[in-house]
């Protein structure tokens, strides 16, 4: 499996340039956690609210691990409450295997959601939280176009889609936690997966491990004399 790795995602969103990458890994500890950026110096108007909202698509991806077609259902009202606080958990019947989820809202979606919402000022709590420009939620190719942009944007040379940011969630949930012996577990019923080897497979823990086993017979050798 192909790892990604995504720096300054907020420049890249928010309208600022974003360097060119040479690692093929998607790094979530060195993509940037949203800030509210100072509107008046950064692009206005259309512009402006769909970066924000394609940013907020990106840091929900990366946190939550939720599929793309999932992601877009949220409503507002999922989020945050009538007296406008926010809620600690999404919860949400995946479409794909109808098993109920509650993904937690870190302080980054917090931070990008707020961001977006105060920009566009306007909104009821049945809106979606990433609406199209017709009103609805945003189908399949829009996603597409947003995971297209930062791909373009970033100058990567290989290709990224929403399961990008999924997978990416789960491979590093794992590396993140590498003596916890309940991560795997743990990370099964994040995704909502039906076994621990599943979700190895999915995420690439598997060959990343195989390779490293592989890599460690080197040592065999270090110490070797020339025949």
């Amino acid at each position: 499996m192909r790892h990604y790795k995504i720096k300054h995602a907020q420049q890249v969103f928010s309208g600022s340039t974003a360097p060119k990458l040479e690692c093929n890994v998607i790094d979530i500890g060195d993509a940037v956690k949203p800030k509210r950026p100072e509107i008046e110096k950064r692009p206005r108007g259309k512009t402006r609210r769909i970066r924000l909202r394609n940013y907020m698509f990106f840091t929900l991806g990366i946190s939550t691990g939720l599929r793309g077609g999932d992601l877009v259902k949220i409503k507002i009202g999922d989020v945050i409450t009538e007296g406008g606080r926010f809620k600690s958990y999404i919860s949400l019947f995946e479409e794909k295997t109808s098993k109920h989820n509650n993904p937690k809202l870190n302080s980054s979606c917090r931070e990008a959601i707020k961001t977006y919402l105060d920009y566009i000022g306007d909104y009821s709590l049945e809106d979606y939280l990433f609406k199209s420009e017709k009103g609805g939620c945003l189908d399949q190719s829009q996603i597409y176009r947003i995971i297209h942009s930062l791909q373009t944007d970033l100058g990567l040379p290989y290709h990224l889609s929403a399961h990008s940011l999924r997978k990416t969630f789960g491979y590093w949930t794992i590396k993140m936690h590498p003596d916890d012996s309940r991560a795997l577990v743990t990370l099964q019923r994040m995704l909502n997966h039906d076994s621990p080897e599943t979700t190895l497979i999915y995420c690439g823990i598997t060959q990343d491990d195989k390779d490293a086993f592989y890599d460690d017979m080197d040592t065999l050798f270090d110490e070797a004399t020339t025949i």
